[in-house]
């Protein structure tokens, strides 16, 4: 699970089960360095998922790309994305990072698939295919093949369930 909005974050199941440190401290997905040097953004961690990925992030990089309109939005700049190349641009760079991301995952931990959810994720189909496009040049092709990459059936409020179930799973 990839969760993109704010911040970026998720969880990794195996067998149904989230996995956790041996502390019970989850994975910190959006703490992948993708590009030692690249920005600080979110995480204060140099080129970061996070850094990368966030909402200000991709704002971020629509005007890196060039991009001169008041977007004020991530969902702003995805209605650009069809009409306004320096959008396009933005996105694609960035979903490019993502599925980097995915692929190294699937690679280290032999993962089946990936589901999005947060804010950023509602995009649907103008971020998760382009995400998926990139994937082939980021994971290994034997996990590939096995691999598929799903929006979250709860939207943005995803992350939010799994938290709640995560404290629900803590009470005596």
């Amino acid at each position: 699970m990839l969760t993109l909005g704010t911040g970026v974050g998720g969880c990794v199941m195996v067998e149904g089960h989230i996995m956790r440190g041996s502390h019970g401290e989850p994975p910190e997905i959006g703490a992948m360095i993708l590009d030692d040097g690249g920005p600080s953004r979110a995480s204060g961690r140099p080129g970061s998922l996070e850094s990368l990925a966030c909402a200000a992030g991709f704002l971020a990089a629509y005007r890196e790309a060039g991009g001169r309109k008041p977007v004020g939005s991530v969902k702003n700049l995805f209605s650009l994305a069809g009409s306004d190349p320096q959008a396009a641009a933005a996105i694609d760079g960035i979903a490019r990072r993502i599925a980097q991301a995915i692929g190294s995952l699937t690679n280290a931990l032999v993962v089946d698939g990936c589901v999005t959810g947060g804010g950023i994720a509602q995009a649907g189909e103008e971020l998760v295919g382009r995400i998926d496009r990139h994937l082939p040049s980021f994971t290994w092709p034997l996990l590939f093949n096995g691999l598929t990459l799903v929006p979250a059936a709860h939207g943005s409020g995803a992350g939010l369930i799994g938290v709640a179930s995560l404290a629900a799973e803590a009470l005596p």
